[in-house]
């Protein structure tokens, strides 16, 4: 981890620099995240004497309380002005301050005088309306004051990892040692994505809560590469008990893991427990190794989602989905509207998963450990086996103990200098580490579109139209890119964010090849911008296609009036000003113009589609309709055109560019620096620590609100398929 925080900072310069840019920013953004929350203590001092905000607050309640009492039976306080009750109540308190020079009986008395002028006739207010206003203002200073303490102590954390990363970057800069005969741990957690970012900072995933992830797909595929060159390294040990990656990505890692094989490396796996997912990746190494007491899971492949329809009417919320009129398959919005998977929807996740098992089910068989048929045999009898078992049937090198299997690699224990950490190799000067030093000025651009498609900025987990927009321009403006390769790992989203993208690939396109690879998930948007590459590459188990569109929206009309109690009253100028208002559904008008919009979005797709495939519209039109396909079906089809990864587009892009040698790889959007993200990490924790200040209990019901804000408008965006 410091190893790459200290590539980030070379010199002695830079690196107290960046400890000084973290130590403002760390007051900064202290500063920031409490400052929205606290309430001020404002210090007054009258001859030497500080009279403080509670005090203020003090009197104010108790001259608010006066005057309700002299009002009578029915006062209108409506129009209360809170900022003269506590000017009064600061003239009290200097007065009493000053009381050895003033006489403040007249003062105070017509104070009193003005305020029972301004209040006479009013609607009756509860006479312990300031009492509680009191109350929720301390209890408001209380939450923020804790708030802005934990804010505190994780500031000065990261100040803390900030100084710490100082240190180690002044030390030995020299890289780990790789000794002949060495053997490369590959740990792998989390689902594996195409690129993380690197930033320069550590990874506090588990700190915050999240899932850890362990090395990205690029990572893996270029230091694999760099491995089959690599004469001291013996070979690969494979780790997979926390792994849980799409079956694209799984697939892109057995190929790497064949030609590591047929470079004449080595290749174990060992772990005490293996899934599907896991045994799938692990069946591609030369032997599979297991605990004898450890578990073996293979129950197929399944889906399962949630529908909320259920939960939003108990909630009071409503939702209308309005989709293409002939988009019967499209069902990403389907979950808030049902509460069941429809037929439609049923048929094609059933013949999604047939596709892809038949896939695994080849692969499996390839390596030559048990026959498809004995696969299915074993899934439908035995879906749970312990280590032993699994050895006894074939599926397994051999069931021993870990201290057997590091005996096989030579080693003592995991702490074995022959042992080295993936990120200690990948970070080694001898590594390609950022997949950018090829042995050519030339260049091929490598565009990540990776998340949900949204408009506007961002890198971190999202597909940002603006963001990938600029990287698009700038690499078009670059004549040292000779050829570029989208990779897409995405549902899609938003579908005016989809068509300003595309726009700039049509663009790119005409200029420089431009060649697209598609991960685990390539479907609506995601497609989309696929559709202008002049080659696209696909896994049999990459889920694509889901040609369609949808409206989604939300209203609360039932939560708002009948449960919270708040009413919307609207003015407007025209017959649709106050059209998508929240606390009412859409009127029939109102629907039509959505739904309308709705068909000519897809109208466009099937146009983008056509053009891009150069299939006939009506063609397009009958493998769309909201169905999802299977890289092996889309192949069939025509909506990719070769089976393969990331490393094939990189192949096939080399060649169109006529580049020579192994070319030098630019990745974009391009990464933060530490500073930057940094910022954008304070800026997400006190967005997060506001919506907790402000919602409290109910935070996460505002955070699952605003996701489906999200979701609002026209969408091309495919619904999630479960655990593929």
């Amino acid at each position: 981890m410091l190893q790459q925080i200290r590539d980030k900072t070379q010199g002695i310069i830079s690196k107290i620099l960046v400890g000084l840019l973290i130590a403002v920013f760390a007051l900064w953004g202290l500063d920031t995240i409490v400052g929205n929350f606290l309430v001020s203590t404002p210090k007054l001092t009258v001859n030497g004497d500080e009279i403080l905000s509670q005090e203020i607050d003090s009197v104010t309640q108790q001259k608010a309380q006066e005057v309700i009492a002299q009002l009578g039976e029915n006062p209108d306080l409506s129009l209360l002005d809170e900022t003269l009750l506590r000017e009064a109540a600061v003239n009290e308190l200097v007065q009493r301050t000053l009381q050895p020079m003033l006489r403040i009986g007249s003062v105070a008395a017509h104070q009193h005088h003005s305020l029972y002028l301004r209040f006479l006739h009013r609607t009756k207010v509860p006479c312990n309306f300031w009492s509680t206003l009191s109350i929720l203002r301390n209890m408001k200073t209380f939450f923020a004051s804790f708030l802005g303490v934990i804010a505190a102590l994780f500031v000065t954390f990261l100040l803390g990892i900030g100084l710490l990363v100082g240190l180690a970057s002044m030390g030995d800069d020299s890289a780990p040692s790789v000794q002949d005969g060495s053997w490369v741990v590959v740990d792998l957690q989390g689902t594996v994505p195409d690129r993380i970012p690197d930033d320069g900072l550590p990874d506090f995933a588990e700190l915050t809560g999240e899932a850890p992830q362990g090395p990205a797909l690029n990572d893996l595929l270029f230091s694999f590469r760099d491995l089959e060159q690599d004469d001291r390294v013996k070979g690969v040990v494979l780790r997979t008990a926390g792994l849980d990656a799409g079956y694209a990505t799984l697939r892109e890692l057995r190929q790497a893991i064949a030609r590591l094989r047929k470079a004449g490396k080595k290749v174990y796996a060992y772990d005490e427990v293996y899934s599907l997912k896991q045994y799938y990746l692990a069946s591609a190494a030369n032997e599979v190794w297991i605990h004898p007491e450890g578990l073996m899971e293979l129950s197929g492949l399944g889906s399962s989602r949630p529908y909320f329809k259920g939960f939003l009417d108990k909630m009071g919320v409503k939702a209308e989905l309005i989709r293409g009129s002939n988009n019967a398959y499209k069902s990403a919005g389907e979950p808030f509207i049902a509460e069941k998977m429809s037929e439609a929807n049923k048929r094609q996740t059933a013949e999604l998963l047939g596709s892809i098992w038949a896939t695994l089910r080849t692969d499996l068989a390839s390596d030559g450990r048990l026959s498809g048929d004995g696969f299915d045999v074993l899934m439908n009898s035995t879906p749970l086996l312990r280590g032993k078992e699994a050895a006894g049937e074939g599926l397994m090198t051999k069931a021993a103990y870990e201290d057997v299997f590091l005996k096989k690699l030579g080693v003592k224990d995991w702490n074995d200098d022959k042992l080295v950490a993936f990120d200690n190799y990948s970070a080694s000067d001898d590594a390609d580490e950022d997949t950018e030093s090829g042995n050519v000025l030339d260049r091929i651009a490598v565009v990540y579109a990776e998340g949900d498609i949204e408009d506007g900025e961002g890198l971190d987990g999202v597909v940002a139209s603006r963001t990938v927009v600029e990287a698009l321009r700038d690499i078009r403006k670059n004549k040292r890119i000779k050829a570029v390769v989208l990779r897409i790992n995405s549902p899609g989203g938003s579908a005016l964010a989809s068509d300003v993208m595309w726009r700039e690939l049509d663009l790119l396109r005409k200029e420089k090849p431009l060649v697209i690879s598609m991960g685990n998930l390539a479907a609506s948007g995601g497609y989309y911008i696929a559709a202008p590459g002049e080659r696209i590459f696909a896994q049999p188990t990459t889920i694509t296609g889901s040609i369609g569109v949808f409206g989604l929206f939300f209203t609360g009309e039932e939560l708002l009036r009948n449960k919270v109690g708040i009413r919307f009253e609207s003015v407007g100028t025209h017959a649709y000003s106050n059209f998508g208002q929240l606390d009412r559904t859409l009127t029939d008008s109102e629907r039509l113009l959505v739904q309308a919009n709705v068909d000519q979005t897809y109208g466009r797709f099937l146009q983008v589609v056509s053009n891009g495939r150069s299939l006939d519209s009506s063609a397009v039109d009958s493998m769309a309709q909201g169905r999802v396909w299977s890289g092996t079906d889309a192949l069939r089809l025509g909506l990719v055109d070769a089976h393969g990864g990331l490393m094939e587009a990189l192949a096939y892009a080399q060649k169109k560019a006529n580049l020579k040698g192994t070319p030098r790889i630019s990745t974009y959007p391009q990464e933060q620096n530490a500073f930057d993200a940094l910022l954008a990490e304070f800026s997400k924790g006190s967005a997060s620590l506001r919506q907790k200040a402000q919602w409290g209990p109910l935070a996460e019901v505002a955070a699952e609100w605003q996701r489906l804000e999200r979701m609002k408008g026209v969408q091309m965006r495919m619904t999630e398929v479960g655990p593929l």
